[in-house]
């Protein structure tokens, strides 16, 4: 009887082993054949702690899923991508720090733990031309400084720093930009520093015609560095009515009194930009970066009930109203998908945030927020309900959409990482 029933267990151990290697794949080796342990991972990850199909930061080869999945991602036009831990920090960029990558291209850079993941943002006008060129004819002086092109390794390279000098201790030495604008919106200036003799440097925006915007960044003492690059910048109210123009001007020093070197590359001006975005380079016009959307990988073989998580890495503080996006769809681009899903911005799902409450609409503060989601709970099903939502999703195969959905959808506004969809609650952790 005891040799029977230990029979019958190794029958059913082995056949319950069969079906697990013939679902992960595995090797003789004990992994799967797509370099994983099958019984370590969730159905679904994109972006790990552990970097499993992530890609180096600002790779042009594009990252995967864990196991393998293919990343269907576009954009149009080149994007700045930034190397190095914390990716959208303002201080300690390295010479060649910005990797310009071109479309179709995918942002993969680090957050503040040094975790990789997908960058995402909204559509942004650089309207500041040369931008990289501050001694080029479309700027003008502000008092009677020298301008000295490539003088000094940058973000962007070998010699892509201009010198501004200051000697005339009675009044702010700089370089300036009059950029025609009507734009009755906020408004966001910055510009790349490094330090040579003057000890502090300060950025401004000054409206024609109407001043409600207008602004004054500044830094001084350990940001700004002789050895990295540090962004000094400055970010508005909205402007009214009236505006016909708006002067961005870089400055040595804080105080008129301030003297001595900076070195300086890459003056942006943002229109209806409330926060400091990435930098988008300009020759002799405006330039355009495009939204970073559609980022999504195709699933199948999802059990109708599953947890959903990931973490977003944000730059700055956002409204309950900003554009921030992780969805599982059915069909990707409807205008109403009867998914899992967090966004404010395209329709109102709920999520449950980093305290974990549910809303439909939380402002950001700046920071780590971690996002989680569960089909157990009908409160997170848009316009349906359970049953109805389990039903559709056990059509194959699923999206998990990370950067915005085709139709209604924006991008999140930061980096975004440790995406997990499975059927267990315990995988989706807060």
């Amino acid at each position: 009887m005891r040799l029977a029933l230990l029979l019958t267990l190794v029958s059913l151990t082995a056949d319950a082993r069969g079906r697990f290697e013939r679902f992960c794949g595995r090797t003789a080796q004990g992994r799967s054949d797509r370099g994983f342990l099958c019984d370590d991972g969730a159905f679904f990850e994109a972006f790990p702690a552990s970097g499993a199909g992530t890609t180096t930061a600002c790779s042009t080869t594009p990252p995967t899923g864990a196991k393998g999945e293919a990343l269907v991602y576009s954009r149009a036009g080149n994007v700045t991508c930034v190397t190095g831990t914390d990716a959208l920090r303002a201080t300690g960029l390295d010479d060649s720090s910005y990797v310009f990558l071109s479309a179709n291209q995918i942002r993969v850079e680090a957050n503040a733990t040094g975790t990789l993941g997908i960058h995402g943002e909204d559509q942004a006008d650089n309207i500041a031309v040369q931008s990289a060129s501050p001694c080029n004819a479309a700027y003008s002086d502000v008092g009677t400084p020298s301008c000295v092109a490539a003088q000094a390794a940058g973000p962007a390279g070998a010699a892509t720093m201009a010198q501004f000098t200051d000697n005339d201790g009675a009044g702010f030495e700089g370089r300036s930009q009059i950029i025609a604008d009507t734009s009755q919106t906020i408004h966001t200036a910055f510009a790349h520093v490094k330090a040579g003799t003057a000890t502090s440097a300060s950025i401004t925006m000054v409206g024609t015609g109407n001043s409600a915007g207008d602004c004054t960044g500044t830094i001084s003492g350990a940001s700004l560095s002789a050895s990295t690059t540090s962004i000094v910048s400055c970010t508005g109210a909205a402007y009214g009515a009236g505006l016909t123009a708006i002067t961005i001007t870089v400055r040595v020093g804080t105080v008129a009194s301030d003297t001595g070197t900076l070195f300086v590359y890459g003056y942006d001006a943002k229109v209806n930009a409330p926060k400091r975005t990435s930098h988008v380079p300009t020759l002799g016009t405006a330039v355009t970066r495009s939204s970073d959307v559609g980022a999504r990988f195709a699933v199948s073989g999802l059990s109708t009930t599953f947890c959903m998580a990931a973490t977003v890495y944000t730059l700055a503080a956002q409204a309950a109203t900003g554009p921030q996006w992780l969805s599982l769809e059915t069909t990707y681009g409807e205008a109403a998908p009867k998914a899992l899903g967090y966004s404010n911005a395209g329709f109102a799902n709920t999520f449950m945030n980093v305290a974990g409450l549910f809303s439909t609409g939380v402002a950001w503060t700046a920071g780590t927020h971690r996002l989680r989601m569960s089909s157990a709970r009908t409160a997170s099903f848009d316009a349906t309900t359970t049953t109805t939502a389990q039903a559709l999703l056990a059509s194959a195969p699923a999206f998990v959409v990370i950067t915005g959905n085709g139709t209604a959808g924006l991008p999140n506004d930061g980096i975004t990482t440790n995406v997990i969809v499975d059927p267990s609650e315990t995988r989706c952790p807060l």
